[in-house]
């Protein structure tokens, strides 16, 4: 992965398989900011800025992903680049 990226999560189930999958493959995690809105104030302003709250969410320069499915699939292609 050359492009920076951030990921939105929280404390749901989705969140936390996304995570477990992260770390199970280092490739993914040079890059990537990750960023627990459960802790922050974050939730209104993912609402206003990418018009959904839903986590996991990954915004790249181009792309907002959101959901465990479509991230992670986001994430294999990349890897497999």
């Amino acid at each position: 992965m050359k492009e920076g990226f951030v990921l939105f999560v929280d404390e749901g189930e989705a969140s936390k398989k996304i995570l477990e999958e992260l770390k199970s493959d280092g490739r993914w995690t040079e890059n990537l900011k990750i960023i627990d809105i459960s802790k922050s104030k974050l939730r209104g302003w993912l609402l206003l800025e990418y018009g959904s709250v839903k986590t996991p969410m990954l915004v790249t320069g181009s792309n907002v992903i959101s959901g465990y499915e479509e991230v992670l699939s986001f994430l294999r292609k990349l890897v497999e680049r």
